[in-house]
C-alpha cells in the first residue's frame, strides 16, 4: 500500500460558544487529526469533540469520546494520537485556563489520484457522484474503511461499494510511476486482511479488525464470506496476479469446506442468511435462497480461480457441486403458482417468495433460463414496495415481511438491483434504474449537502431514518451513473475483456465526464437535442470500443474523427466498433421510443 497523503484544512466559521469553548467549520467532510500550540495552567483540561453534521445551529452527529488533553503548565504541543471523521470541531476547556495559540486539522487519507468525473443535465445527478465519491476518499485510510463511526473493514461494504465507486473515479501509481487503471490496492487490502483473520475453523470474519464475539450477528457474515471469493476474482481479473491468488488460496478452500460440510440431505446450505438488513428473513438460520445463491456464485467464482493458478481437480469439485446447488435450488425453492423462488426452507417449512430471493437469484445466475422472464417480472412488480431499514427485531416479524412482499429498503441493496436493472437492457428497465436512483437519494442528498457525503440508509421527507451521515452504503449510484448513464464501462467477451460505449440516457438530455476503465481514462459527452443525438467520444491510445446506441433509427449514422466498421443491429441496439482515437458520431432517435 501507498504512503498516506496528508493536508493542511483551513478552518474557518468560528463559533463561539462564550470563553469556554469554540467550534471550527473544516469547510467539508474529512477525515483528519488536530495539532494544537497552547498555554495553560497545571492540570488544564482541554476537551477536543468532532461532529459530522451541524443541525439547528449546533454540531451534531458525534461518535466516541473524542481527543481529552490533560496540560501541564506553560508552552506547549499536542499532536493527537488518532484521526477522527469530522465537519465540525469543538475545542472545550472542561477545567483551568487554556490559551489556543494555534489549531490545525490535518487531513489524512489515501492518496487517490481523481480523474474520473460525471455531469449531466439533472443537478441531482451530478450532486450525487460528486457526493459518494467524497464518501468514499473520507472512508479510505489504508484500506476501505465502511464509515465514519465504526472505522474498520468489512468485505461487502468495501467491495460493493468502495471498490466499484473508485474503479470509475480514481487512478493510482505505482512506485514506478505506471498508471494502476483502476487502482486495485485497497481490494486487495480488504482481502488479505480477511484472511490474515479467518478463524481456526476456517470462516473469514464479516469485519476487522474487531471486538466483535461470536454472540454477535456480525462477527460472523455467511454470505459475506462469500462474496470475499468473488473480490478475490475481481482482483484477478483486474491484475492477472497469480501469485497473490495462490497466497489467498487456502483461506478459501478453508472457507469453501466449511461451507461444503453445511449442505445437507436436499442439497441445499443450511446457514445464516443477511444482505442485508432489509431481507425479511435476515440472520435467521436456514435453507435460505440468498445465502444459497451467494454459495453458488462463490462456488463458481473459485472453480474460475483454480482454473486460473492451474489447480484443475478443485475446480471440476467446485465446479460440480456449483451445478448441484443450482438443481436443488431450482427443484425445492421454485413456486410456479407465484412464478417466483420462496425465501426459502425452514425446518422443511416451504416459506413464501421474496424480493431478495428473486434479486440474487438473478444476479447469481441459478435462474433455470426458462424462468428467467417470470423471476424479473415479479421482482418488477415488487421491489419497489415498503421495505424494512432493520430486521434484527423480533422473528415473528419476517412473516408479516414475507406476506405483504416488503421490498428493498436499504442504500447497498440497489447494487445488486442497478446491475440487474441494466443487464435487462430494456428501455423500461433503463427508466426504472434512473428513477430509482433519483427517488431513493433524493432526500439523502438534499439533507446532508452541508456534509457533502452520503448516509447509511435513506432520508425520509422530514430527514428522519438516516443512521450516519458519512457511509458507504450511500455511495452505491455512482458507478451505475459513470458505467450505464454516461455509458463507459470495460465488459467481458469471449476473447477476453473489450471496452463499451453505450449511454443509457432515459430522460436525461446531456451528460460528459471521464471514466476510469480497465483500459484507461475514457471521455464521453453526449446532447440529444430533439431527435438528434450527438456524441464525442475519447478512446486510450491503441483501444478500440464496441458503441452500442439504443433507439436509433437506421441509416442515419454519421461519423467522424476515427474509423467506424462493423455496422449490425442487436437488440434494440445500434452497434459498430470505433477508434481507437477521438470519435465524433450522429444518429437520429427513432422517436418516439424512449431510452
Amino acid at each position: 500500500m501507498p504512503l498516506l497523503e496528508e493536508e493542511p484544512i483551513e478552518t474557518g466559521g468560528v463559533s463561539d460558544e462564550g470563553t469556554a469553548s469554540i467550534v471550527l467549520d473544516l469547510g467539508r467532510m474529512a477525515m483528519a487529526y488536530p495539532t494544537l500550540e497552547i498555554e495553560s495552567d497545571e492540570g488544564s483540561v482541554l476537551q477536543i469533540e468532532y461532529a459530522l453534521r451541524w443541525v439547528k445551529g449546533r454540531p451534531a452527529e458525534s461518535y466516541g469520546v473524542g481527543t481529552t488533553y490533560i496540560a501541564r503548565a506553560g508552552h506547549q504541543r499536542l499532536l493527537a494520537a488518532d484521526q477522527w471523521c469530522a465537519r465540525y470541531v469543538t475545542l472545550r476547556c472542561l477545567s483551568g485556563r487554556v490559551r489556543i495559540l494555534e489549531f490545525r486539522m490535518i487531513e489524512r487519507r489515501y492518496p487517490y489520484e481523481r480523474v474520473g468525473s460525471f455531469q449531466c443535465g439533472d443537478g441531482l445527478l451530478t450532486r450525487l457522484w460528486e457526493m459518494a465519491v467524497r464518501t468514499v476518499e473520507v472512508t479510505t485510510d489504508d484500506a476501505h474503511g465502511s464509515d465514519a463511526r465504526e472505522r474498520n473493514e468489512w468485505v461487502q461494504d468495501a467491495s460493493k461499494a468502495s471498490f466499484q465507486t473508485m474503479r470509475v473515479a480514481a487512478i493510482a501509481r505505482g512506485r514506478d510511476g505506471n498508471l494502476l487503471s483502476p487502482d486495485p490496492r485497497t481490494l486487495r487490502k480488504v482481502i488479505s486482511d480477511a484472511a490474515a483473520c479467518q478463524m481456526p475453523d476456517g470462516r473469514l470474519p464479516g469485519t476487522f479488525p474487531t471486538d466483535r464475539g461470536p454472540e454477535d450477528p456480525h462477527h460472523f457474515i455467511d454470505d459475506y464470506a462469500m462474496q470475499w471469493v468473488e473480490a478475490l476474482r475481481w482482483h484477478h481479473e483486474l491484475t492477472g496476479d497469480d501469485d497473490f491468488t495462490r497466497e489467498m488460496w487456502p483461506a478459501l478452500v478453508r472457507q469453501m469446506s466449511w461451507f461444503l460440510e453445511r449442505v445437507t440431505s436436499r442439497g441445499l446450505l443450511h446457514a445464516r442468511e443477511y444482505t442485508s438488513f432489509d431481507n425479511p428473513i435476515a440472520y435467521m438460520f436456514c435453507e435460505g435462497a440468498t445465502v444459497n445463491a451467494f454459495f453458488h456464485l462463490a462456488l463458481a467464482d473459485a472453480a474460475w480461480l483454480a482454473d486460473q493458478v492451474g489447480f484443475a481437480d478443485a475446480a471440476a469439485r467446485y465446479r460440480a457441486a456449483a451445478v448441484l446447488i443450482v438443481g436443488s435450488f431450482n427443484e425445492l425453492l421454485w413456486s410456479d403458482a407465484e412464478g417466483a423462488y420462496r425465501a426459502g426452507l425452514l425446518d422443511g417449512e416451504k416459506l413464501p417468495p421474496s424480493v431478495h430471493a428473486q434479486l440474487m437469484a438473478l444476479y447469481a445466475g441459478v435462474v433455470d433460463g426458462g424462468r428467467v422472464e417470470r423471476v424479473r417480472e415479479w421482482f418488477l412488480g415488487n421491489f419497489r414496495n415498503p421495505g424494512a431499514s432493520l430486521v434484527i427485531g423480533p422473528k415473528a416479524d419476517f412473516r408479516e415481511l414475507l406476506d405483504r412482499r416488503a421490498g428493498l429498503g436499504m442504500p447497498i441493496m440497489y447494487y445488486w438491483a442497478l446491475t440487474e436493472l441494466y443487464r435487462m437492457d430494456t428501455a423500461e428497465a433503463d427508466r426504472i434504474a434512473l428513477d430509482e436512483i433519483r427517488n431513493r437519494w433524493r432526500n439523502m442528498v438534499s439533507f446532508l449537502d452541508d456534509a457533502g457525503t452520503l448516509s447509511e440508509s435513506f432520508v425520509d421527507d422530514c430527514g428522519g431514518g438516516m443512521s450516519e451521515s458519512c457511509h458507504n452504503y450511500g455511495a452505491v449510484p455512482a458507478y451505475f451513473l459513470s458505467s450505464y448513464v454516461l455509458g463507459v464501462r470495460a465488459e467481458k467477451s469471449d476473447g477476453g475483456w473489450m471496452l463499451v460505449i453505450n449511454p443509457r440516457p432515459a430522460d436525461v438530455l446531456r451528460a460528459s465526464g471521464f471514466v476510469v476503465t480497465r483500459f484507461g481514462l475514457v471521455s464521453l459527452e453526449w446532447v440529444i437535442d430533439g431527435k438528434v443525438w450527438r456524441l464525442e467520444v475519447g478512446l486510450p491510445e491503441g483501444v478500440p470500443a464496441e458503441i452500442r446506441l439504443a433507439g436509433v433509427k437506421e441509416g442515419t449514422l454519421i461519423g467522424g474523427g476515427a474509423e467506424l466498421r462493423g455496422l449490425r443491429r442487436r437488440g434494440r441496439n445500434c452497434v459498430f466498433t470505433g477508434g481507437p482515437g477521438r470519435l465524433e458520431l450522429q444518429v437520429e432517435l427513432d422517436l418516439p421510443e424512449k431510452f
